[in-house]
């Protein structure tokens, strides 16, 4: 079994019709969920990950890795931007992705990935306040801790941009041949911050690709198929996929 490791046990096979924040008894826009027009269901493949099997095949397939936004929490897969990318492209796409999942959890998937020498990987970076503490050994246990706001105690804005961009540099100094692609999740850093954490990141000589959240997943928090189909043509015409 390639990658063995990357797996998320608690999610192995599973199916739910409501997940995460996306259930009417959380939401506090009872009215978006109810009148949302779409039906949301949640099905886990036999890694734990949202979407299909693993193609046997992994020379031509583009990886995406993320957090909720790249899983889709509050949308039907079909509406996600790795389903829609798979489409465009005509070529599978493999959805590594956790909900309440930290910078920190991206880059060690991408390390992991990158053993296998993959062409591609498109990467959605969280919000950079999404920090770990060492409470907690596996991934899940990890997610929870910091979706219930534990977060490292002596974090500022400064130091949680400086994370993500360590985890950044972490994946372009192992990337090898790979083409590496960066995203970044909508409203990521605090407003007053924005327009510099962009103006930094775009001097790092990066592949990278920004977007806008246009419309709002059933939960009203995630985004759904007008903001991932803009992303999805923000990436192609970049031009930096290569499969």
């Amino acid at each position: 079994m390639i990658l063995p490791n990357l797996i998320l046990p608690t999610l192995v096979n599973q199916q739910y019709d409501s997940f995460s924040n996306d259930s009417i008894d959380v939401t506090v826009h009872k009215s978006h969920f109810s009148n949302f027009p779409y039906d949301v269901e949640y099905q886990y493949n036999s890694r734990g990950f949202r979407g299909p099997e693993w193609p046997s095949e992994l020379n031509n397939v583009v990886w995406c890795v993320g957090d909720s936004f790249t899983s889709g929490v509050g949308s039907p897969y079909n509406h996600t931007w790795p389903h829609l990318l798979s489409t465009a492209l005509s070529v599978p796409t493999i959805n590594v992705s956790l909900d309440g999942g930290s910078n920190m959890w991206i880059s060690r998937k991408i390390l992991e990935i990158l053993e296998t020498t993959p062409k591609c990987i498109v990467i959605q970076w969280s919000y950079t306040h999404r920090r770990e503490s060492d409470i907690g050994n596996s991934d899940e246990s990890r997610r929870l801790f910091v979706r219930l706001g534990n977060v490292e105690p002596n974090s500022t804005t400064e130091s949680d941009i400086q994370n993500n961009i360590d985890c950044i540099n972490l994946v372009e100094a192992n990337k090898g041949e790979t083409t590496i692609i960066h995203t970044f999740v909508p409203k990521n850093v605090p407003r007053n911050y924005r327009a510099g954490f962009k103006d930094l990141i775009n001097q790092m000589n990066l592949n990278v690709v920004w977007f806008d959240q246009i419309d709002y997943a059933r939960d009203f928090h995630h985004y759904d198929i007008l903001t991932s189909t803009s992303l999805v043509e923000k990436l192609i015409e970049s031009g930096y996929i290569n499969i």
